[in-house]
């Protein structure tokens, strides 16, 4: 037995006070993952009857960093972790969003993270390279055909994936005609990019930032060019079943449904989010006078139109900086583009941006961290957006501790936390808060959202959806089987929506999905499907 592997005992089996004995280990951690997802008898004696090093492959490299991660990690670092977020120490696993999250943090603060058997290039919610391993299907399991909604990021690197361990069959739906999701708009693809650490998945690699934009539409293309075509079509709707679901969706010829087994919901970043954001700056502002909302590259034409003319940009997001570097750049060399930011930080944080403050009973942390990981933040790290902060700042172009704004006849009126009132002139109006997917959206695709500003909802660790009605935290009435999520906002990783956190959870989802593949082949032979 390889002694190395004997020490990767199941989290869950841990959290569960269960741990399998070393004589028969590699069917009981087998036994142990299929039990805590509901998996039937037929899919686990498929799997418990493979040969010890397929077996081995497939739990170690796979799976074994989030459901099959070290237990003993998980005990050193799980109470302080929930004492910390002062959460409850979990003494059963239910499977929640709490506990999941917990879960993701243990695993990084652990000084064992790194230990041999455990990939070193991985942290919280972030990964630079996916496990250069594929994983032994068999062939019936492969006749299984799972279908992906959307040719973004998370559907590309998802179906490419999915192709090396032998799903030539993998489907996906997208809406518009070309691959690649939000990189291939003007907004992105001329931008600067700002992954902080390289991208790799087998052969095809993509350097940490800085970038552009088009370099990331490169790398997807390159591991979109084996595909077949995607079918151009928009699901508007999905019924989860069990192993078995109703996909709704137009295409050129009309309604459309189909019912499949394996679905795995990749529809993107979604739109940009509605101008009243809760707990940040309120305003009556509508989605269709909050002016532009995607950054973009200033045009000489522009440049001159707004020459001795005032830009306002509400939030102080990448999108943002994106923008005032260009501008910034452009007065260097003799244009005059005056501009204003309106931001509900507080002085304290941007005085300190790199810190973490307290400010009225709250935490603030402006640039993302790298160590920690917190990756949404303001890319700070990249000295194109420190330089863009630090001179918008310093040269008081920044409106901080604004709590509310209001839009006039070429005026912005905001109001501070301390009740105090500007009026600012605005001759063209920016937006850019961020993005996410209708949370009515999600409802219709039968998911259940646990945050509808942002369109985050709720999945278990290996992206399963989790069931909105469910009765029992436990097993297959926890998720709805065969139904995944792929890059759409969750509570415990927030990262997902970025590149580095796709691949920090591709893995799990491969392997889940091969789970279900078999699962679904086992009963079609038990008659039971």
């Amino acid at each position: 037995m390889n002694e190395g592997f004997s020490l990767t005992i199941p989290a869950i089996a841990a959290l569960k006070t269960w741990c399998p004995s070393d004589e028969d280990l590699f069917v009981s951690l087998v036994h142990q993952i299929l039990l805590e997802k509901g998996t039937s008898a037929h899919a686990a004696q498929t799997f418990a009857s493979l040969p010890p090093s397929l077996l081995q492959g497939w739990l170690h490299h796979l799976n074994g960093w989030g459901t099959m991660q070290q237990a003993t990690m998980i005990k050193q670092r799980l109470a302080v972790v929930a004492s910390a977020s002062q959460a409850s120490l979990p003494l059963t696993y239910e499977g929640n969003r709490v506990q999941n999250r917990l879960i993701d943090v243990a695993i990084t603060e652990s000084p064992e993270h790194q230990q041999e058997g455990m990939r070193p290039f991985i942290w919280r919610g972030a990964a630079s390279a996916y496990w250069h391993g594929t994983l032994a299907v068999t062939g019936t399991a492969l006749a299984q055909v799972p279908i992906i909604i959307g040719a973004g990021a998370a559907g590309l690197l998802l179906t490419h994936a999915l192709r090396r361990c032998g799903f030539t069959q993998v489907r996906i739906l997208e809406k518009e005609e070309l691959l690649g999701g939000v990189w291939r708009t003007d907004a992105l693809r001329d931008a600067t990019r700002a992954n902080p650490f390289p991208v790799a998945l087998h052969q095809q690699t993509l350097g940490a930032a800085p970038g552009r934009g088009e370099e990331v539409l490169t790398f997807l293309h390159a591991l979109a060019r084996p595909f077949p075509p995607a079918h151009q079509g928009t699901c508007y709707g999905i019924i989860p079943g069990d192993l078995n679901h109703r996909i709704y969706y137009r295409d050129r010829q009309g309604e459309q449904e189909m019912v499949v087994p394996i679905v795995i919901n990749a529809i993107g970043v979604g739109e940009p989010l509605h101008p009243h954001r809760p707990g940040k700056m309120h305003t009556d502002v509508t989605p269709e006078q909050a002016g532009r909302r995607w950054q973009h590259t200033l045009t000489e034409t522009e440049v001159r139109r707004w020459h001795g003319k005032e830009l306002v940009f509400v939030g102080l997001s990448n999108a943002t900086f994106a923008m005032l570097s260009q501008i910034q750049r452009w007065n260097r060399q003799g244009a005059h583009i005056g501009y204003r930011v309106l931001t509900h930080y507080p002085d304290v944080s941007l005085a300190n941006p790199t810190q973490r403050v307290e400010h009225h009973g709250t935490t603030y942390h402006f640039y993302r961290s790298i160590e920690r990981t917190h990756l949404l933040r303001v890319a700070g790290d990249l000295a194109e957006v420190d330089q863009a902060f630090r001179e918008a700042r310093d040269g008081g172009h920044i409106l901080s501790h604004v709590t509310a704004w209001q839009r006039g006849h070429q005026t912005i009126q905001a109001t501070c936390e301390d009740g105090s009132q500007q009026e600012i002139t605005c001759d063209e109006l920016y937006t850019l808060i961020g993005y996410g997917p209708q949370a009515s959206l999600l409802e219709e695709m039968g998911l259940h959202v646990n945050n509808h500003y942002l369109g985050a909802v709720d999945m278990d660790y290996d992206g399963e959806a989790h069931r909105p009605d469910a009765t029992s935290p436990y097993g297959r009435e926890r998720v709805s089987p065969g139904y995944f999520c792929f890059g759409i906002r969750n509570s415990f990783n927030p990262n997902e929506v970025l590149l580095n956190g796709l691949l920090f959870r591709l893995p799990q989802l491969v392997a889940s999905i091969v789970l279900r593949a078999a699962e679904v082949t086992a009963r079609q032979q038990g008659g039971r499907v």
